[in-house]
């Protein structure tokens, strides 16, 4: 995990999806893992996480070299998933 906008992108999505279970089973607000409770990680954890990936991906385009950068394109996806994800569920939170 050496590359900073992956990292931040698979923190995005791990925070997104256990925040989002935690809720769909009704439990505390604690979000636990494994049986390891995680009191800080809330849905704002992975808003916040996003918004540092995406900072990162606004530096990184800057740089030319690293259009085709393999970890770049991996985060660019993760992230994009975790944005449909979340996309879907405000979608199905209205119906």
């Amino acid at each position: 995990m050496f590359c900073p906008v992956l990292r931040y992108a698979l923190l995005t999505a791990s925070a997104g999806h256990l925040t989002r279970l935690a809720a769909c089973h009704g439990e505390t607000n604690v979000v636990t893992f494994e049986n390891i409770k995680l009191p800080g990680l809330t849905a704002d954890t992975a808003v916040r996480y996003h918004d540092i990936c995406i900072s990162y991906f606004i530096e990184l385009s800057k740089d030319p070299q690293e259009q085709y950068n393999e970890d770049v394109l991996t985060a660019a996806t993760v992230l994009r998933f975790y944005e449909q994800i979340d996309d879907s569920e405000a979608y199905l939170n209205t119906i």
